[in-house]
């Protein structure tokens, strides 16, 4: 793994979120993230060490610099690394953080309404998957 690594750890049972990483993989040209689904030991593991096991599998967390984020902040900070126009997504930093958490954990409880149910939809790269 590469020393400025960043490690995703998502619900790997969830489409919406599965989407939201292949997006990931598609813009992460430097590649510089891992990702763990939330079953795999080595996602245990980390969130054990981070002090996130409150989180369950409603929010995406980053590590990124030894540091644990979570919900908007992992959304934030994940934005900063991709090309683009995607590190402007760092604007809703200046939104109060209880605001801009109650969005993400209202997206987060009503994700399954906002795509079909496919039978099978899979990770496009297992380069970055940590197990």
């Amino acid at each position: 793994m590469k020393k400025d690594a960043q490690i995703i750890i998502f619900d790997d049972t969830c489409i919406f979120c599965i989407k939201a990483v292949n997006f990931i993989i598609k813009r992460d040209k430097n590649k510089v993230f891992y990702f763990a689904g939330f079953n795999s030991k080595s996602a245990k593991e980390l969130i054990k060490k981070y002090g996130q096991e409150e989180q369950g599998n409603k929010s995406i967390l980053l590590i990124k610099s030894d540091k644990a984020y979570n919900k908007s902040r992992a959304v934030s900070q994940i934005a900063l690394s991709l090309p683009f126009l995607w590190p402007s997504l760092i604007i809703i930093d200046i939104f109060p953080l209880f605001l801009m958490d109650a969005l993400y954990m209202w997206v987060s409880n009503n994700r399954h309404r906002f795509l079909k149910k496919d039978k099978f939809i899979k990770i496009n790269s297992s380069t970055h998957l940590l197990f």
